[in-house]
């Protein structure tokens, strides 16, 4: 059975939408929502919805906003389901009700599938989210991709099993490409599939400027590449950094202060887990030097 775990801040009316439309698949077990702090009754309209359609929910209120890849990994630690499907709270599936018991069947068939990554339909932009998929391979193709999008995906429990999915303070941003390159280090693949098809309305609440995204994609992207990759790998990692830094910043000294800041208070030694050499090359190969890189 698939454990649903929402995290949410301040999105009520999306979040009973995005519940409702959960309920209509089969092989859920329960759902656990991660509230990273709301106080616009966000409780008390899941509580009521849970009572209306009987369903089993472990509500899990935050003291403060943990970012996405803080509560992520509270609602993995606090689900039960071997598979666990994460579904952003402004989001909805649009697909048939057995969608997720194909999900399960071919995890199950498939032990070597860490991860799932799902079709999902950005309304707001008019296109399709997805990861990196290998070099000549076409856009939404079953198959690998090198990582999944967060919006919409499942993760198998047992390869994660007594670690947590990400570094507990990269907050938002780019926090997906941990896991998958951790499932790839583990011998593990991430796969897509166009079904369950997901449309995601990117809410207006609680998003922050697009400039602010930006240096976050930015700097998780470079922690993430500096815990993961082998230690050989590293001076390419420093430089493809600086460089990307240097088109997106320029001479804004207000910029590099802010993201040296936010690296000093995000960066962990201790979640440094460098997958094999052989990895890295292998997926070098396949997507690409600028994504794993």
């Amino acid at each position: 059975m698939i454990s649903v775990v929402i995290i949410t801040r301040n999105r009520r009316d999306e979040l009973r939408k995005t519940i409702l439309s959960c309920l209509e698949q089969e092989a859920v077990c329960e759902f656990v929502i991660v509230d990273n702090n709301s106080d616009d009754g966000t409780r008390e309209s899941v509580e009521s919805l849970a009572a209306e359609h009987s369903f089993e929910l472990n509500y899990l209120f935050m003291e403060e906003n943990l970012g996405v890849a803080g509560a992520r990994n509270v609602g993995f630690e606090h689900s039960s389901g071997e598979i666990v499907y994460f579904i952003d709270d402004d989001a909805w599936i649009d697909d048939r009700p057995d969608s997720f018991r194909r999900i399960e069947e071919l995890m199950s068939s498939r032990p070597d599938i860490a991860i799932v990554s799902t079709e999902i339909f950005n309304v707001q932009d008019n296109a399709y989210q997805y990861g990196i998929f290998p070099r000549g391979v076409p856009p939404r193709t079953k198959g690998d991709v090198l990582y999944f999008i967060g919006c919409s995906h499942f993760i198998r429990r047992s390869p994660f099993a007594g670690a947590r999915l990400y570094p507990h303070r990269l907050f938002f941003e780019q926090e997906e490409r941990y896991a998958s390159f951790r499932a790839w280090s583990l011998g593990c693949r991430v796969w897509y599939v166009n079904s369950p098809r997901v449309i995601h309305a990117p809410s207006t609440f609680t998003r922050i400027p697009e400039r602010s995204r930006s240096l976050n994609n930015y700097l998780n992207s470079f922690i993430i590449k500096k815990l993961l990759c082998p230690g050989c790998l590293l001076p390419v990692v420093w430089l493809m950094f600086l460089a990307r830094m240097l088109r997106f910043a320029g001479l804004d000294i207000g910029a590099w202060k802010t993201c040296i800041s936010l690296y000093r208070d995000r960066y962990r030694s201790a979640d440094r887990r460098p997958m094999p050499l052989k990895t890295a090359v292998e997926l070098v190969r396949r997507f690409g030097i600028s994504p794993v890189l």
